[in-house]
């Protein structure tokens, strides 16, 4: 059994996830997702005033589509982890294979690959973070613990990037993307911890042109504490003046937030496609808010348990 697991066996796909945890009573939230629907002035689409429940309805049934958990997503069982201490990567085609590191991993350096490797770090800042003239990283099977400290598990700066089968928890925000030609794909983002003041996503994209996220598993609503938290989505605060161009979301399972897609203010896109996605019901206003002129939303977008078409 890899070390860097949560006590479940690693290396097969779920047939579901369960994403329907019943509220058994009204939680008060505190910090900034809680206050308002949209990010940062935008305006919302729609409004309650209370969390959704599920509690309504059965749990999500069995669906045809895989999505990941822990048992897919991070450190595959069976692969040994050898301890070290925290990393700087400085040089070209550095690979790291098969490490628990302890403390952060910063990437300064072009075509690194980071695979089969847990990374553990109580930092305020990010556990892994890709600098802005570090090209061409792959990320691969990895965990991200950021211990419940208010930091953000992958910061992507530099452009080329790809996350693929990473499990990112225990994080204020479990990715923030500041890059393009960015890939995220059968990631498992979970569990994110609330601080006060917060603003909790599961993915934040402030910059970037051509970014893909496919097949992920983003769960910003937190079953232990009914916490429906920000966003699985948030669009905005951008870095720069360009708008983000070509943003595909498909195929993903998203549950949680105030709204579980939020597409940001006005000019913060400007071309994006939302299809073939899946969504829980554990959202505090609505499934998506705020999307911008140039966004598609496909009919392929589909309530996990009964299939029917949301909006």
């Amino acid at each position: 059994m890899a070390t860097g697991t949560h006590g479940q066996s690693l290396g097969t796909r779920a047939r579901s996830v369960a994403v329907g945890v019943a509220v058994a009573a009204a939680t008060a939230l505190s910090g900034c997702d809680g206050g308002t629907p949209a990010d940062q002035g935008s305006e919302a689409t729609t409004s309650a005033e209370t969390v959704r429940s599920s509690s309504s309805s059965p749990s999500p049934s069995t669906t045809e589509q895989d999505f990941p958990d822990v048992r897919s997503a991070g450190v595959p069982d069976g692969v040994p982890l050898t301890h070290s201490d925290g990393l700087t990567i400085t040089e070209d085609d550095t690979v790291v294979d098969g490490q628990e590191v302890n403390g952060r991993i910063i990437v300064q350096a072009n075509n690194v690959t980071i695979r089969n490797t847990k990374v553990t770090s109580s930092t305020d800042v990010s556990p892994l973070q890709i600098d802005e003239n570090a090209e061409g990283t792959l990320i691969e099977n990895v965990e991200v613990d950021n211990s419940g400290e208010p930091g953000l598990g992958i910061l992507i700066r530099g452009d080329d990037t790809t996350v693929r089968a990473a499990d990112i928890h225990s994080a204020e925000d479990g990715m923030r993307i500041e890059a393009s030609n960015v890939l995220v794909e059968g990631c498992y983002i979970h569990d994110m911890q609330r601080f006060s003041g917060g603003h909790h996503d599961s993915i934040q994209i402030r910059k970037g042109d051509d970014i893909t996220l496919t097949g992920n598993n983003l769960q910003s609503y937190k079953a232990s504490t009914y916490d429906p938290q920000n966003a699985a989505l948030q669009i905005g605060s951008l870095v720069g003046d360009d708008p983000i161009s070509n943003l595909v979301v498909s195929n993903n399972l998203m549950n949680g937030g105030n709204y579980t897609i939020n597409g940001g203010r006005s000019g913060d896109t400007d071309s994006a496609r939302y299809t073939n996605n899946q969504f829980g019901t554990d959202y505090r206003y609505g499934i998506v808010a705020n999307l911008q002129q140039g966004s598609i939303w496909e009919d392929s977008n589909v309530d996990h348990e009964s299939g029917e078409p949301v909006r």
